[in-house]
């Protein structure tokens, strides 16, 4: 029972500040859609405004203590996923880090509107399992989509066209 006292679970927040504590985890999403090729949607200018926007957001939650380092840390998240997307074009990319971080979000808020702390950090646990669970799965489904259309050999000067086949909402539902 002494770790669930030292991550005391402290009253449910207001939905002002539960949208507040999900800014950072959005902010950093967007931040790390910068990389990637062709040339990604996001301009630099915008992911370095996100991500400082997100490291001072974060900060001022922190010292209204509005939310914890623990929370913050899971916010972080999305930087996992630019590991697993690495060499994916953002024509795809860019609509998984989005779907995966909405993953993360829904536990974020379950969460920080849970009554109970164990199920609170489950919610957490939970999160994360499946976000990267999914993100796996569509990393897989992608390259295999590569493989399949012979791309494997000249990648990264062709790339697999979104199209009806190839959709990436459809490679998502496909785990």
């Amino acid at each position: 029972m002494g770790i669930i006292q030292y991550f005391r679970h402290t009253q449910q927040p207001t939905w002002l500040v539960t949208l507040a504590c999900v800014v950072p985890l959005w902010l950093l999403a967007v931040a790390i859609m910068v990389e990637g090729f062709p040339p990604p949607p996001i301009p630099l200018s915008l992911a370095l405004f996100a991500f400082f926007s997100a490291c001072v957001i974060a900060a001022i939650l922190l010292w209204r203590r509005k939310t914890s380092v623990i929370f913050l840390l899971y916010c972080g998240l999305p930087f996992f996923l630019l590991y697993t997307f690495d060499e994916i074009s953002t024509l795809y990319k860019t609509q998984y880090i989005v779907a995966c971080t909405l993953f993360l979000t829904l536990a974020a808020v379950a969460h920080l509107r849970s009554q109970s702390p164990i199920k609170a950090w489950f919610f957490l646990l939970l999160g994360v399992v499946a976000t990267l669970l999914a993100a796996e799965e569509i990393r897989a489904s992608y390259w295999n989509l590569v493989s399949a259309q012979g791309l494997d050999l000249c990648y990264p000067d062709c790339l697999p066209q979104l199209d009806q086949g190839n959709s990436w909402w459809r490679m998502l539902i496909s785990f």
